[in-house]
């Protein structure tokens, strides 16, 4: 990982992969069942398969684009009215 003279996008699947093995949990696999069994078995695989395919680097990206969208403050407006003048 470190050793490359180029960079190396490791896709978030292979990582959640050894994260979990490392800590000894079996999260992937719970989550792969649990959807494939209460959700429906179609969602898993193009949905997630191809999530877990992306980079870890663009997932997180655009999950924190998301929620910092998500949590801007509203502009007021910025023209005031003519009448109010």
């Amino acid at each position: 990982m470190f050793a490359s003279s180029s960079f190396v996008f490791t896709p978030l699947g292979e990582t959640w992969f050894k994260l979990d093995q490392s800590l000894g949990t079996l999260t992937l696999n719970t989550l792969q069942a649990i959807i494939q069994r209460y959700v429906h078995p179609a969602v898993w695989d193009p949905f997630f398969v191809t999530i877990l395919g992306a980079p870890g680097w663009l997932v997180f990206g655009i999950l924190g684009s998301l929620f910092l969208f998500l949590g801007r403050t509203r502009s007021h407006k910025r023209f005031m009215n003519v009448e109010g003048l």
